[in-house]
């Protein structure tokens, strides 16, 4: 490989594209950053990249000088890296003419930088370097790469490496450190705040030559295994205390390292930005900077507004116990093997309140064991995991009085570097914003639409909520339907105006309770995945906090929605015809997808239109529990075009969900094979109810027929006759489904009603002779005794009745009535 400065790069994607169909895809990164205040000559690959007109960086002082198509896979592009730009991950995009690539991310450091020079597979093949260097290099299968430097007495040393945090492919690094001799002064696989990429510090004990090792761990590696290797004089602190602070707030903290404390600093809070990497909610990342450098990667503080209180040693007793108020947050280290922390409060009984440890989310080795524990000791409410090595404690006091918080290790361990923060305050509610869908940046065809679904999280209440979207492109508007209590989703439509010119923009996106009163209110935060473990565990990701929206050129093809003019009713049926518009010349097949429901509703959400064809039908299904009210759906459709995979969308129509019309009560039924029966249904009617309907009864046995009744305002009663015959199949059936077509001025619209069971028997045998009965003159007959008539018994002779009735035939109300007497005769 090619040593010296590094001036080509090769941008990689963990992300897999599919096999076929694809959208334009950022593929691969060789290395995979650059040294501030540089310019950089970079290559970035992938699929579809020809149509390519811009990069889009995340926020953070990079500028792409030129950009240049070699072909449809490979862009050459120059870059200007600012000599004030933070260190660490930058997410970027390319913007081509039919949209934007997926999220990669480049790597902004301090120091020189340079490549890997082979061979260096031995310690005598050792490549030489100098200190305050970033090595960009690759560890192939049953690799192991050597680096040597001069080392000089007490100088402290550095180390750390980036492979998995590149966001290429699981990798895990390991790294050692030798003297000339070969013996191993220090040596680290993971660690808690770079995962499974190491670093190591240390105290340098004599002049002399020293080695860097760095393998894949198990000797697995490969081609795109690559690693960053920071090497200098830099600070590297593990953990601060305290480990979080108000926002903006000057903060004193103390440099936690394994080497012990590495001196105090004052640190401005930095503001709730997704910034550096993989960032937890509710977390910032802070820069750590010394006479003698900066550290290539942040260290991480929890960003809140509470008060600190750091814990007072010793406190592994009662006796001890560092006391607080509530709110507050509790910052200590476990120092020793074993070591207990203990807190005391006092509070009154029914008052409320969230115990929160952060840890490993800060990024340092705890394995947070929470306990709540009365003033004599007895556990009263404990927590290791919540869904997450951090533990979480709802805690309700049961009495008035003292209570004691218990910090300990999961596994009893400790050192310097084992910091942790616990928030013990009454529950706070909040609300969040993510990206629904594989694809979490939104592309908008010029005098066109596309829609996003955006996911709402709320935390601690259940209202309504109102999402708003900043910092649009000039010519996009977005369309946002508010978000009704208990609804998790929301489909936002963009349209961007035909003169709407090529640009791109990271959006602002806001969330909050619809009344301002409540002080609820939040914004975006996703987690682009970007290596995946066994069963889709998620080893490595990017955050972000800001939504890419970009204008590229226009779809040649639209699609729109004939809205429907019947409701759709609890345990109905509503199709909706969508049509394709195709421009002349494109005449490829266009997938479909309803890109939301509504609570309750169902459907098979995708449809292709082929080539020959403009339109298609979706059906949708209303369960007996589907929201009622006004919801807005769209269709999303997308197609293969030239330049890559394009996605537009319908405009929003409106969906009206109403209760049922009606509802069946019905009864089983029981037959003889080959003989008729009656099957009698009480009608119920529901507010709503209007016009007529036609009801089926499918769903019916071989051989068995029924007829269709009509139904309207009037009835209260329906029967159905049941046709059975030789080959009817005995036994019991539950298949049948009673469906009422209701035309309405608008359509038709379509409601399942009651399921029904049908039993058929085999005719019962003939009887034998009976044998004739001599009764005695004197024995005495007793009456037999006669059973209530049944519930189908009384509706058949309410039927009969009702039918008897209407066949009597009307008075004439103008006519003289005749009067006559019983015997006939005539008054």
């Amino acid at each position: 490989m090619m040593g010296g400065p590094i001036r080509r790069l090769v941008f990689a994607a963990a992300l897999s594209a599919s096999a076929s169909a694809q959208f334009p895809i950022l593929d691969s990164v060789v290395p995979r950053g650059g040294q501030r205040g540089t310019e950089i000559d970079v290559v970035l690959r992938g699929k579809k990249l020809g149509g390519a007109r811009a990069l889009l960086f995340g926020p953070g002082g990079i500028e792409v000088l030129s950009l240049e198509a070699v072909k449809d896979d490979q862009l050459s592009v120059r870059l200007a890296i600012a000599a004030d730009a933070e260190l660490g991950p930058r997410a970027v995009w390319v913007r081509t003419a039919a949209g934007l690539t997926n999220l990669h991310t480049f790597h902004v450091g301090a120091l020189a930088e340079f490549g890997e020079v082979e061979p260096n597979g031995t310690m005598e093949e050792a490549q030489a370097i100098g200190l305050e260097v970033t090595l960009n290099g690759v560890a192939e299968n049953e690799d192991v790469d050597y680096f040597a430097f001069e080392g000089h007495q007490g100088d402290l040393i550095s180390i750390e490496i980036e492979g998995q945090r590149l966001g290429d492919r699981l990798f895990d690094p390991a790294v050692a450190l030798f003297d000339a001799a070969g013996f191993a002064l220090a040596s680290r696989d993971d660690s808690a705040l770079g995962r499974q990429d190491p670093s190591l510090s240390i105290v340098i004990p004599a002049d002399g030559r020293y080695v860097i090792q760095v393998r894949e761990s198990a000797y697995r590696g490969a081609g795109d295994c690559r690693y960053r290797l920071h090497v200098g004089r830099f600070p590297r602190p593990l953990a601060t205390l305290p480990l979080g602070g108000r926002p903006g707030e000057e903060l004193s903290v103390r440099l936690l390292a394994e080497e012990g404390d590495l001196g105090e600093m004052t640190v401005r809070v930095p503001e709730l930005r997704a910034k550096g990497g993989w960032v937890p909610h509710g977390i910032a990342p802070l820069a750590f900077v010394s006479e003698t450098g900066e550290a290539p990667s942040p260290g991480w503080l929890r960003v809140v507004d509470l008060d600190n209180v750091l814990e007072v040693e010793p406190n592994d007793a009662l006796a001890g116990a560092t006391p607080f108020s509530v709110p507050t947050a509790l910052n200590g280290v476990l120092e020793t093997v074993g070591d207990v922390d203990r807190y005391v409060f006092e509070t009154k009984k029914g008052q409320k309140v969230e115990i929160v440890a952060f840890a490993r989310r800060l990024r340092t080795p705890v394995d947070v064991v929470l306990m709540v524990q009365e003033m004599d000791g007895k556990t009263i409410a404990n927590n290791d995991d919540d869904g997450g090595p951090d533990g979480r404690i709802s805690f309700n006091p049961p009495h008035d009085g003292q209570f004691q918080v218990v910090v300990v290790d999961h596994l009893r361990r400790g050192g310097p570097a084992f910091a942790y923060r616990v928030e013990v305050a009454p529950v706070r509610p909040s609300v969040s914003v993510g990206i629904g869908g594989e694809r979490k940046q939104v592309a908008i065809p010029q005098g066109g639409r596309v829609s996003v679904n955006l996911a709402v999280t709320r935390n601690s209440f259940g209202g309504p909520v109102a999402v708003s979207i900043e910092g649009l492109p000039a010519g996009v508007t977005a369309t946002i339907p508010e978000l009704p209590k208990g609804v998790a989703q929301v489909p936002v439509l963009f349209e961007a105006t035909a003169d709407a010119q090529s640009a791109h923009a990271l959006c602002e996106v806001r969330a909050a309770h619809t009344d301002p009163e409540k002080g609820i209110k939040g914004g975006l935060r996703e987690d682009i995945e970007l290596v995946l473990g066994r069963n889709k565990v998620v080893f490595w990701a990017h955050s972000i906090d800001r939504l890419p929206i970009a204008v590229c050129d226009p779809a040649p093809f639209r699609v729109r929605v004939e809205t429907p003019k019947v409701p759709l009713v609890r345990n109905g049926l509503l199709p909706v015809e969508v049509i394709v518009e195709r421009d002349e010349g494109f005449e490829g097949p266009v997938a479909l997808k309803l890109a939301y429901l509504p609570p309750g509703v169902n459907a098979n959400r995708q449809q292709e239109v082929p080539a020959d064809s403009d339109r298609a039908r979706f059906s949708l299904s209303a369960g007996g529990d589907a929201r009622l009210g006004t919801w807005q759906m769209l269709v999303s459709a997308e197609a293969e075009t030239p330049g890559g995979r394009v996605r537009v969308a319908s405009l929003h129509f409106p969906i009206e969900i109403e209760n049922q019309f009606v509802r069946f009560e019905v009864q089983p039924v029981a037959v003889d094979r080959g003989e008729v029966a009656e099957m009698f249904v009480e009608v119920k009617q529901l507010d709503g109810f209007r016009g007529k309907a036609t009801v089926q009864l499918v769903g019916l046995p071989h051989e068995v027929s029924s007829e269709a009744q009509v139904l309207d305002a009037e009835t209260e009663t329906l029967v159905f006759p049941l046709l059975t015959g030789d080959a009817s199949p005995v036994g019991k059936h539950t298949t049948l489904q009673f469906q009422a077509h209701f035309a309405l001025e608008g359509g038709e619209v379509l409601q399942a009603l009651a399921a029904a069971e049908l039993r058929i028997q085999k005719p019962a045998p003939a009887p034998a002779p009976a044998k004739p009965v001599v009764v005695e003159a004197a024995a005495k007959v007793k009456p037999k005794k006669t059973r209530p008539p049944t519930r189908l018994e009384k509706l058949r002779s309410e039927h009969a009745a009702r039918a008897a009735g209407r066949d009597k035939p009307k008075k004439d109300s103008k006519a003289e009535p005749e009067q006559v007497t019983k015997e006939g005769g005539q008054v």
